[in-house]
């Protein structure tokens, strides 16, 4: 450079330093080449949220809704102890999902509940339930058994980490897994039939009353679910879960106590 060079041109505005950088790891779908995808059911027309790391996207969920419901599958590393009627399970809650959690309907997205799960973002399958798979909820599922143990409900925390659900964990407020003061309901679908997948989505799938607290927004699901299990008390798949003397199935965790809901007859 001479002595007459113009000096190399600067940014006017550099970043302060109390400003947060970008997370290399994490940001929309589409902006960078990242491997996983928040899909959110009902779907947005906003790009998804993406990352490497599947469990990056449960720990940075957006806030904007009255109720977070995150799709966690079950344990599957010994296949010998997985029957096929639990991969039925699991496809059956997706395939509902993805054709019925269609568009918000509701006026205020206090009032909307959402369905959280990561996908692969390349895969073209036409299913949802070829789009993820138990391990992309593997890491999560595990930090929520941890959570669950160190606040002492040792029962759920066990389920997490040895059934094979699939789970469904709802929260108030986003993130996976919660804070310490977080509420939320845990339902394990480990013994209910795959029949009976639509009406657990259509139960969630309904509008909230945004007076509500998120502490009774998440005990009117848990009360929906056990309500309506009445209707399928006859079926031999939820005969055999209401037989066992361990059945609980639903759990409200962090209310004025822990409440471990048990279908009645």
């Amino acid at each position: 450079m001479t002595m007459d060079s113009a000096p190399p041109s600067l940014d006017p505005t550099p970043p302060r330093p109390d400003q947060p950088r970008p997370d290399p790891d994490i940001g929309l779908a589409g902006t960078r080449a990242f491997q996983f995808a928040l899909a959110q059911f009902p779907p947005l027309d906003a790009p998804m949220l993406a990352a490497n790391d599947p469990q990056r996207l449960f720990i940075s969920t957006p806030a904007a809704y009255g109720a977070y419901t995150y799709v966690l599958f079950g344990d599957q590393d010994n296949s010998t102890r997985r029957p096929l009627a639990w991969r039925h399970n699991e496809r059956e809650l997706l395939r509902n999902i993805e054709t019925y959690v269609l568009k918000p309907n509701h006026s205020t997205a206090r009032q909307e509940h959402v369905f959280l799960l990561p996908i692969h973002i390349y895969s073209d399958a036409p299913e949802l339930a070829a789009r993820t798979a138990p391990k992309l909820t593997r890491a999560a599922r595990e930090s929520l058994a941890a959570h669950l143990e160190h606040r002492g409900h040792s029962l759920p925390a066990a389920r997490l980490r040895s059934g094979r659900g699939p789970f469904l964990i709802t929260t108030g407020q986003p993130g996976l897994p919660p804070t310490q003061e977080t509420s939320l309901l845990m339902v394990d679908l480990e013994g209910i039939g795959a029949e009976s997948m639509y009406w657990v989505v259509d139960l969630y799938d309904r509008p909230l009353d945004p007076n509500r607290s998120p502490q009774m927004i998440l005990t009117m699901l848990g009360s929906r679910l056990l309500a309506k299990i009445d209707n399928i008390s006859e079926q031999a798949s939820t005969a055999a879960l209401l037989a066992q003397a361990e059945a609980s199935w639903v759990f409200l965790i962090g209310l004025q106590q822990t409440a471990t809901a048990r279908p009645v007859l």
